[in-house]
Order: C-alpha cells, then structure tokens, then sequence
C-alpha cells in the first residue's frame, strides 16, 4: 500500500513550478491577436498552485491594452461564480465573465491545468485566439 501523506495530497496535472508562464506565447502570438502592442512579459506569481505572468506592458491610459495569463490545478474548476457563459471549440471546457471592463476566460484541460486569460479590449474571441497558443506550447 501505497502511504499518502495526509496533509499535502498528491496533485493529478501539471506541476506549475515547472512551467514559465512568460515563455507560452511570443510577441507575434500577443501582436497579430491584438495588434501593435507594448510587448513585455512580467512573472507575476509562482507557487505551485498558480503561476501567472503580464505579457502587455501597462500604460497610464485608461484603455491601455492589457493581457494576463494565469495557470491553476484542475481540480479547482469547479470555484467559480455562477455569472459565466460558456464559450465553445476550446478545452475540455470553458466560460467567459466580464472582470472589471476586462474579459477573462477560463479553460479547463482535463487532470491537467486551468489556463485563465484576463484581457482588455473584452474581446472572446481573441481571449480564444491566444489561449489555443498557450495550449499548443503547454509541456
């Protein structure tokens, strides 16, 4: 038999330490999606249950674009508000939620990762567009 320490149960998926959220998408995947913009990845966060890196450099300008990119474990999928729509074609799942005037969409992998992307202008269907790219380049 096999002893599970009880404390810290074994994870299913990807191990995030082991990712570089800022090497999954290049400036010509973050430029022909939304354009000529300031391209500068930035980590943010990496612990092992969330990695999260900014690829667009902020200005001061209130609509300056803006691209966030955040992986979860799987098995936290299910927290969630209920105010989502379901976006199809992509993943094992996903939803769509307006954020703040940003759009974020959630993809689920199954027993592998959640990739969130957090983007302004609110525009799905380019969240999409980039998200297939980050997927693509997940080990």
């Amino acid at each position: 038999a096999i002893k599970v320490n009880e404390g810290n149960p074994p994870r299913a998926g990807l191990d995030l330490l082991l990712v570089d959220p800022c090497k999954l998408l290049t400036q010509d995947d973050v430029i022909s999606a939304m354009g000529n913009v300031p391209f500068g990845p930035r980590p943010m966060s990496q612990v092992e249950y969330h990695t999260a890196c900014s690829y667009v450099e902020p200005t001061l300008e209130v609509d300056s674009p803006r691209l966030y990119l955040s992986l979860d474990p799987a098995d936290t999928w299910d927290m969630h508000s209920p105010d989502v729509q379901t976006v199809s074609g992509i993943g094992d799942g996903a939803y769509t939620r307006e954020f703040d005037g940003w759009r974020s969409v959630r993809v689920l992998l199954k027993d592998k990762v959640i990739v969130e992307m957090d983007i302004y202008p609110p525009d799905t269907e380019m969240a999409k567009q980039i998200v297939s790219k980050v997927i693509e380049r997940l080990p």
